[in-house]
């Protein structure tokens, strides 16, 4: 032993910092081996460090456990990078630096995720997005105040012409956008019609450009001096080993048809505007004008499922469009699960309408409910690379990363009935589920509307449909989850797109987006859900989720108007496809329990402000009217009630009362309306959130830390057995009805029994 050494020594397990003669695990710092400075942790000389330490009250950069004196450039420091000069930290550095995984912006020597814009290299100015150098970016990027044109992520002020940014299209002069051309303008998809520099798709006319007529339909020119072909049909047939047909029936078109000889149809993507595949086939012409062709997939059918088809000619300059686009109507052709819908007008096998919100024993076995609903973030399914927990998952040639959703498959799994254990009853039950967008991740907030995109606003927020790399990640995403839950075994009976959507400052957030932008934006992400599920399970459906709002706005639009704008744009864009309704008729407000008293907010009119459970058939009446409009099958639009609850204070025998009156009248009056599907409560037990903004919904409360039944607990656990009658039978009286039927049409002591 010697006690005078003072510093490094090594042995087998490596080198360690000795004082006195003895090993020092407390000391961490910088100890001077040879020429070097060596960096110890805890007294070990850890030879896999590489960041930054602390050096004579200095930031320093370490290399694998040494200080590098001569490092210049991007280094990691815990979870962020700094900028390093001559091996120590510059603070004062802001500009653009390397790593091995590209180009990123610093600012005042730290890494900056949060900046995009554009930053000067060398004589360039370079586009970065989100902190990082976007070098296949094209497009329009900010500069200052204006918007400037970006070919492969640097800055081209010679370019004139068409590009695009989260807005839409604009058209660009000498790099930057030109708000003063009204015009026709050219991109890669055709010729369009730009209003005061940007693209306006609601001008149909003509429009004058070098000395000559041409007609513009929605915006884009499909060919010059003429019309178009106007979509009738678009379905799919004979699949046979990734072989498909693809028949196209349009109105007669006596110009357009003289514009060729040969017409084909063109796949495009999901948005409409890239050709991604054409076909050229046969034309017959009788009372529409039809052309077949016949398409190859590779991709068990997720590109043919997730694009829209066209009908163009051919030239020189490629592919002209001269009609409007359409998905494929029958997607579910495609469909490997075509088992009969799990519901109550469908499949014996549901024999309530009754159903709770979430999982658990108790909420599912205990209560015998028939109908679940599961909450799923968006956020939680996607990530930007390999995640432990996440696959790779290929579509359209890229590679995305979604959540492996074991959990959530072995839950469903359960929930139809083949676990091997009933956790949740051995009731089979009809799976609900609720997909919405939250900001959790930064890095994954390009999938939020470029107008929504303020982190903390609100809960939910509007899904992007105006990028294409965001809009491709939701298309991949459809696809993914509906091979997922498609199966007949775990199988999702219900998916609803967005919670309370038209609610667009709270649970769809969008920003200043006006209704009927809001509306689009939302219709075209349902319509890639819709695609992507009906593609592996024929006979799934797809709900559009309201409030409780009707005529009026609480939160950002009325349900009506939602509805209404939606309806319209479906039945121009998509007619086929069969859309419904997840409503939640609370109270008004959410705190009022005795809905049937409340003829002030919910009036018997389709002009009431609200629709909660006293005035429902205000809402189901109103879709029979939507389906007259729009040539759909009487009694087509399904509803479920997917969230509702009534709040009372454990020990409060008054509130209770009220509260188990109002969920078992408002159990009959949904049993007996034959256009929902299911009555969905909103909580077992009351949710400590809830209660702090006085708010008590569950069917238990909480005495100390032990739950505890309230009154509606008995009654929604046996108001669709036998013993129903008799127990709503003091709240009947206390209702003041003199019998059910008098207040409930069609009402049948029968048909309540499961």
């Amino acid at each position: 032993l010697d006690p005078t050494y003072t510093g490094l020594a090594e042995n087998v397990n490596g080198w360690w910092y000795m004082r006195n003669g003895a090993l020092d695990q407390s000391y961490t710092g910088f100890v001077q081996k040879d020429a070097e400075w060596w960096y110890i942790q805890r007294g070990y000389f850890n030879t896999s460090y590489t960041e930054f330490a602390l050096k004579d009250r200095e930031w320093v950069y370490v290399e694998k456990g040494v200080h590098n004196p001569s490092y210049t450039g991007m280094a990691p420091s815990g979870k962020t990078w700094w900028y390093a000069v001559d091996g120590k930290a510059d603070f004062t550095y802001t500009g653009l630096a390397k790593n091995v995984n590209g180009w990123w912006y610093m600012k005042n020597g730290v890494l900056e995720l949060g900046y995009t814009g554009c930053v000067k290299k060398d004589d360039e100015w370079w586009y970065v997005l989100n902190g990082r150098f976007h070098d296949v970016y094209t497009g329009l990027a900010p500069y200052g105040n204006q918007w400037v044109y970006v070919k492969a992520g640097i800055m081209d002020l010679t370019y004139t012409g068409m590009a695009q940014n989260a807005n839409g299209w604009w058209y660009v002069k000498g790099g930057e956008i030109d708000y003063t051309y009204t015009g026709l303008a050219q991109n890669a998809n055709g010729w369009w019609y730009m209003r005061n520099g940007r693209l306006d798709t609601a001008y149909t006319g003509y429009v004058s450009y070098d000395g000559m007529s041409y007609y513009v339909l929605n915006g884009q020119m499909p060919y010059s001096g003429g019309n178009v072909f106007l979509l009738r049909d678009c379905e799919a047939s004979n699949i046979v080993d990734g072989h498909f047909t693809i028949t196209i029936k349009a109105g007669r078109n006596y110009v357009m048809e003289k514009t060729s000889d040969t017409f084909y149809i063109v796949l495009l993507n999901g948005s409409g505007l890239i050709v991604q595949d054409a076909a050229i086939d046969s034309k017959m012409l009788e009372d529409t004008f039809t052309i077949s062709a016949v398409f190859d997939s590779n991709d068990s059918y997720r590109t043919a499922s997730m694009g829209k088809y066209a009908i163009a000619y051919k030239d020189h300059y490629g592919f002209h469009i001269v009609s409007n686009s359409y998905f494929i109507m029958n997607p579910e052709i495609f469909a490997k699960m075509n088992n009969t819908y799990l519901g109550y007008y469908e499949n014996d096998i549901i024999t309530s309408k009754k159903g709770i919100q979430g999982i658990d024993a108790a909420y599912t076995c205990d209560l015998d409910v028939q109908h679940v609903l599961l909450n799923v973030d968006i956020s939680d399914m996607v990530r930007l690379g390999p995640t432990v927990g996440f696959i790779p998952y290929e579509y359209r040639g890229k590679t995305y990363y979604f959540s492996d959703l074991i959990g959530l498959s072995k839950t469903i799994y359960d929930l139809n009935g083949w676990g091997d254990e009933p956790d949740y009853g051995t009731q089979r039950k009809n799976v609900n589920v609720v997909l919405y967008m939250t900001w959790k991740y930064d890095d994954l907030s390009y999938l939020i509307h470029p107008a929504a995109r303020q982190k903390g606003i609100a809960s939910c927020y509007a899904f992007n449909m105006q990028e294409e790399y965001a809009r491709n990640t939701y298309e991949a995403l459809f696809c993914y989850m509906g091979e997922k839950f498609g199966d007949k075994k775990v199988r999702v009976s219900n998916w609803t797109l967005g919670n309370e959507v038209n609610s667009c400052n709270m649970w769809n957030y969008s920003g200043n987006m006006p209704l009927q932008e809001c509306v689009t934006n939302y219709a075209q992400a349902f319509q890639l859900l819709y695609q992507g599920v009906k593609r592996t399970a024929s006979t799934s459906r797809v709900f559009i989720s309201l409030d409780h709002c009707w005529n009026v706005a609480d939160a950002g639009h009325g349900g009506k108007a939602f509805l209404d704008q939606f309806a319209a744009y479906m039945n121009q864009t998509a007619p086929a496809m069969q859309w419904n309704v997840n409503f939640h008729p609370y109270s008004q407000p959410l705190s009022r329990t005795d809905y049937w008293n409340d003829n002030l907010n919910t009036v018997h009119s389709v002009y009431t402000n609200y629709i909660s459970m006293q005035n429902i058939y205000v809402l189901t009446n109103y879709l029979s009217t939507l389906e007259q409009i729009y040539g759909k099958n009487s009694g087509s639009i399904r509803v479920v009630l997917g969230e509702l609850g009534y709040s009372a204070i454990w020990g409060n025998i008054f509130q209770e009362d009220l509260q188990a009156a109002a969920l078992g009248y408002g159990y009959y009056i949904a049993l007996f309306n034959e256009r929902i599907d299911s009555y969905i409560i909103r909580a077992y037990v009351d949710d400590p959130v809830e209660t702090f903004s006085g708010l008590y919904l569950g069917l238990n409360g909480y005495q100390g830390m032990a739950q505890v039944g309230k009154r509606s607990y008995a009654i929604y656990k046996y108001i669709d057995s036998e013993e129903s009658i008799i127990r709503m039978e003091k709240y009947r009286v206390m209702l003041g009805v003199p019998y059910w039927k008098a207040v409930i049409p069609g009402f049948d002591e029968t048909k309540i029994i499961s």
